[in-house]
């Protein structure tokens, strides 16, 4: 099973602890190098976290090919989602797991098993703190339980 990430997915799951976990599997993880560019940006604990998986293999960072879609899309979305995208038609992944809605809009419009994860608006948020709510199919087709009760902020739909 192959899985292409945007940003800001690594980056919540990052913050809840949940990525390494998440990526623990037979499945083979995946995001653009625009990407890792955009993680790096911002050192803190999060993009420490995701460099280390993507040195180690566990995340493979990797350029996308179709130049010509990813230019288009990026007329109407950010280079990360456009390019993710892109890399998902080209290696033929079985989801792409964006933040965005009209990525994952794009996405779906285009073929791709697309999931929403978004940080979770509204209420009061303590910084670093979220709160889960993940619909049972979108974890348990990746073999996967949903993080402990006790983070807070990431919605998977």
């Amino acid at each position: 099973m192959k899985i292409v990430f945007n940003s800001s997915p690594l980056i919540f799951l990052a913050r809840l602890n949940f990525l390494d976990k998440f990526i623990d599997g037979t499945a083979e993880f995946y995001c653009p190098e625009w990407v890792r560019e955009e993680i790096n940006d911002k050192s803190d604990v999060a993009s420490q976290s995701i460099n280390r998986l993507i040195e180690s293999n566990r995340i493979i960072s990797q350029p996308t090919n179709l130049f010509s879609l990813a230019n288009r899309l990026n007329s109407r979305l950010g280079k990360g989602e456009s390019q993710g995208i892109s890399l998902g038609i080209e290696i033929q992944t079985d989801y792409i797991i964006l933040d965005d809605f009209a990525a994952r809009k794009e996405a779906l419009r285009l073929g791709l098993t697309a999931l929403r994860a978004r940080q979770k608006a509204g209420g009061r948020r303590q910084e670093g703190r979220f709160l889960v709510k993940v619909k049972p199919f979108c974890l348990a087709q990746l073999g996967l339980s949903p993080p402990p009760k006790s983070s807070r902020g990431v919605v998977f739909d």
